[in-house]
């Protein structure tokens, strides 16, 4: 991660991250922005927490039919552990169960990223004046600024779920069924578990953008993409104490929460390559890109 970060703060290439995350904002609808909830009012008088039988809560929004709050937030993916699983190695040894999808963005200092790093502060708050015994929230912190990362599980833990019966991976997540057999009767792959991946598609007109799905090789280090992410508190293991956490991407889709019929959908690589300029000897520079081509 330290070479994509060294390549990115350099000052033309941040204007050009701030330039396409400023393009990426406009596109977003204000009420499902993360950085809207940085504003504590608009935050608590649009949603609140859903608390189920185990303690866990969800942050939710709506009065008569309450659905899980789904924000975007667009960054730089600087690491990722996004499929397709090739090898044992990309899964837990011990807790196989525990093997998930990740991401994690920068925002390279641009004043929307910060303000979705403000609105993560703020829903944590939130949350601990329900949960008295809510762990602190820490992000990790580069030269360039904080980091935000996201994850989900690929399977739902057979003690969580009475379905014995999952979903199939598909061969762009699972070519050589690697998850399939390291995961049997350790869980199911559920609606919930499904995550959907969407290559953006810039138009003619500015901030005109049109989307298509795509497979999640597609995504690489260096590339800006766009999250919808969700957000809810957990117990710990050992009992006592809770921890938060921000999921890509559960969208309920107009569905009420109980329903549980939610589906997943992660991120969004921009069609806009991202090239950088690296220094080369003499002081000059020349045009590289993030996926060596």
């Amino acid at each position: 991660m330290a070479d994509i970060l060294d390549f990115l703060d350099i000052p033309v290439n941040k204007d050009h991250v701030h330039r396409i995350l400023a393009d990426v904002i406009l596109d977003c609808s204000p009420h499902t922005s993360l950085m809207t909830v940085g504003v504590d009012l608009l935050l608590r008088s649009a949603h609140t927490i859903f608390k189920d039988d185990t303690g866990a809560g969800v942050l939710v929004h709506g009065r008569d039919e309450q659905e899980e709050s789904v924000f975007e937030v667009a960054g730089v993916l600087v690491q990722h552990t996004l499929p397709p699983i090739l090898s044992r190695n990309q899964i837990p040894k011990e807790k196989p169960y525990l093997a998930s999808q990740s991401v994690t963005i920068a925002g390279l200092g641009a004043e929307c990223f910060l303000a979705s790093i403000h609105a993560v502060c703020n829903i944590h708050t939130m949350f601990s004046t329900r949960y008295r015994n809510l762990l602190p929230f820490s992000m990790e912190t580069g030269p360039s600024g904080p980091f935000l990362s996201f994850a989900s599980w690929y399977v739902t833990t057979l003690k969580a779920t009475d379905r014995r019966t999952g979903l199939p991976f598909g061969k762009a997540m699972d070519p050589r069924g690697v998850l399939q057999e390291a995961l049997e009767r350790k869980g199911v792959h559920t609606e919930d578990n499904q995550v959907l991946y969407f290559e953006g598609l810039h138009g003619e007109r500015p901030r005109q953008w049109s989307f298509k799905p795509c497979s999640p090789d597609i995504f690489a280090v260096g590339q800006v993409v766009q999250l919808q992410v969700a957000f809810g508190v957990v117990p710990c293991c050992g009992g006592g104490k809770f921890q938060m956490v921000a999921n890509n991407v559960p969208v309920p889709r107009m569905r009420p929460l109980r329903a549980c019929g939610i589906r997943r959908r992660a991120g969004y690589g921009l069609q806009e390559p991202f090239t950088y300029q690296g220094e080369v000897p003499g002081g000059s520079y020349e045009t590289c890109s993030s996926t060596g081509k």
